[in-house]
């Protein structure tokens, strides 16, 4: 069940057109992106207002939404249950079986090496052009970490195995749409080439599955990933310090530097438009009673324009 309050401010206000104002003809989508930075500041001071809850109001109450918003914030204090002490005990035991070192046979180690040849060549040609020079390109293979006994930890192993099948899985869908591709720039009958790439799919499929039989096997795959699952759970306090860091990290000074700013979206994009009305400054801060008395007057000399 919700429900609407529904203020009325008098005397009204006057709200300056000019300082809301901006170029919306071409603004389409992206109109929060290049709206100025003078009229999201004004739009912004204008809905950061607070007033007291009341029928009618006069004028805000001189607080701010945001500076509300970050006292309350900062002043919430995540609780310690004993469901969470127990869930971080468990985390702790599923991370140690995670971290575990286990026997790295040979065709481990050269798994490993091959990735990170493959790795390196990749890095080398994303580097050459997009990364500037010097600067590191990131590595998508495991770490080459092997200890003095030539073992590697549960979640290593998996990451390689998992890695070498997928891997397995792009090249050989690259080399089925590259010999459908000849087949078809070599004008190749059709119906005999179809029915030799339906043997060498399902050998190819046979290996594939043979690969994701050692990710699930030797990568303990199925409980890996709901331990990670179990691991995975943001706490009370991790999702206070995101509010924090969310809050923090869309505020921007005001031009003066008194103020936190923040991105407002106002809809529609041109609202100020309708500003612009018949209304001038008196009539919006007369009497009440005038207003009344001027609103019968127009009424009566609409009703005998009528009759006439």
């Amino acid at each position: 069940m919700t429900g609407q309050i529904f203020t009325f401010q008098f005397p009204g206000r006057f709200l300056q057109q000019d300082l809301y104002g901006w170029d919306t003809s071409a603004a389409g989508i992206y109109g929060q992106f290049v709206k100025p930075v003078v009229v999201n500041e004004s739009e912004f001071r204008l809905v950061d207002q607070l007033y007291n809850v009341g029928e009618v109001v006069g004028a805000p109450n001189g607080h701010n939404l945001s500076i509300c918003y970050e006292q309350v914030l900062n002043n919430l204090v995540p609780g310690h249950e004993n469901d969470s002490r127990i869930m971080a005990k468990q985390q702790d035991q599923i991370r140690r079986w995670l971290m575990k070192d286990v026997p790295a046979a040979g065709w481990v180690t050269d798994l490993i090496e091959s990735q990170h040849k493959r790795s390196a060549s990749l890095a080398a040609a994303v580097g050459s052009s997009v990364a500037p020079s010097g600067e590191n390109v990131p590595k998508f293979a495991v770490a080459n970490r092997l200890t003095d006994e030539g073992k590697v930890n549960r979640m290593e192993l998996a990451e390689a195995l998992m890695e070498e099948y997928l891997a397995a899985k792009q090249e050989w869908g690259l080399k089925r749409d590259a010999m459908i591709k000849n087949a078809r720039a070599k004008n190749e009958d059709m119906e005999d080439f179809t029915r030799k790439l339906a043997h060498i799919t399902s050998i190819g499929e046979a290996q594939l599955a043979a690969k994701h039989a050692d990710v699930v096997g030797r990568g303990y795959s199925h409980r890996i990933c709901p331990y990670l699952g179990y691991m995975d759970i943001k706490s009370p306090a991790e999702m206070l310090q995101d509010a924090k860091n969310a809050f923090r990290e869309t505020a921007t000074s005001s031009l003066d530097g008194a103020l936190n700013i923040h991105p407002v979206q106002m809809s529609p994009i041109d609202w100020f438009q309708s500003l612009s009305t018949s209304f001038t400054m008196e009539d919006l801060t007369s009497d009440p009673e005038i207003i009344f008395q001027q609103i019968n007057v127009k009424s009566r000399r609409t009703k005998l324009r009528t009759r006439g």
